[in-house]
Order: C-alpha cells, then structure tokens, then sequence
C-alpha cells in the first residue's frame, strides 16, 4: 500500500509499505494492504512502518490517519526532542 506521512513542517516519508502500526485513541493498530476505509485520531506513542526501506520508527505525539483504496496518510505531530515527551 502507498504510505504518506507528513508533519506541518515536512515529509517524513512517501512511499510502499506492507505493515503500518500506531496507537489511536482508542488502542493499538495496525494497517496492512487491502485494510477496510478508515479515519481514527492518533495518540503519543510510536508510529512503526515495514517498507522496501526497511523497518523505520517514528515517536510522534498526536495526528490523524486516513486509509482509503490502499492508500494510508498520516498527518502527525512529530517529536522532535526528549524534552517533548
């Protein structure tokens, strides 16, 4: 599946993705190709994607993720320091 995650200052990535796991709000996901239509509110916690690239971790703090026709975007709220968390 296509994966798009962008933060308000950049891209941090774009691209195919087998397996892409965060918390929600309302517990732990995952999305995989051919997952159903879906719109949930994210929480602090890590956002892991499995890709060509290989395994790549991201903390982030809050965002929303969409997953449409095979296609997932992430819009997040990164961490950028310990400080944050």
């Amino acid at each position: 599946m296509e994966v798009v995650i962008i933060t308000p200052e950049r891209e941090l990535f774009r691209g195919a993705a087998t397996l892409v796991s965060f918390r929600a709000e309302k517990g732990d996901m995952e999305i995989m190709p051919g997952h159903a239509p879906l719109l949930v509110t994210l929480s602090k916690g890590d956002l892991r994607l499995e890709s060509d690239r290989g395994n790549i971790e991201y903390k982030i703090l809050s965002g929303f993720a969409e997953v449409h026709n095979d296609e997932a975007t992430l819009l997040v709220r990164e961490s950028v320091s310990e400080e944050e968390e």
